[in-house]
């Protein structure tokens, strides 16, 4: 069984389905809930929380809930461990949207081509503020960036406490001009 790519492996563990994500040696320390089988694939994220698995020396796996902490930092480090991949697109378009912004960001010291974040931001976010901050960005106006980062980590956040995830079939780079 595998998650979306066939690149992540899903594993039974009660009953429940999860990816095996972020290796560190000793577990897998990023999994996630999986829903929507199709045939040995899966589509969607249940709940908002991350687990640790840990394989045992006979090959069941051990299942423990990573701990959220209260505090709106920490649930946005841990939206943004749960949402943003190490490398490519992401799974999620909440999680491509913070790709996207974190790309803008270092587009200031990189000089990279940006319009492709920016098109995938103004298509995904469905606010007017952003979007007046978006078109600045294309004007090369970055003086609002941090303000707009600001807002769209708080949309995102609102999805992920939600569960509000949708599945993200567009690279926000494949659409530079």
């Amino acid at each position: 069984m595998h998650w979306l790519d066939k690149e992540i492996v899903v594993v039974e563990i009660g009953g429940r389905f999860f990816a095996l994500n972020g290796w560190d040696g000793e577990c897998y320390s990023r999994c996630w809930e999986c829903g929507d089988r199709v045939g040995d694939k899966f589509h969607k994220v249940i709940g908002v929380d991350t687990f640790s698995i840990t394989q045992t020396q006979n090959g069941d796996f051990e299942l423990s809930k990573n701990q959220m902490l209260g505090t709106i930092g920490d649930l946005k480090a841990d939206m943004y461990k749960s949402l943003l991949p190490y490398m490519g697109m992401a799974n999620t378009v909440s999680g491509e949207v913070l790709r996207a912004i974190c790309f803008i960001e270092q587009s200031i010291t990189t000089n990279k081509n940006i319009t492709g974040a920016i098109k995938f931001l103004k298509q995904n976010i469905d606010d007017d503020g952003c979007q007046i901050y978006l078109d600045e960005i294309k004007s090369n106006d970055f003086s609002n960036l941090a303000t707009l980062k600001q807002k769209i980590e708080s949309i995102v956040l609102a999805q992920y406490e939600r569960n509000d995830l949708e599945i993200n079939f567009e690279d926000f780079e494949d659409m530079d001009e």
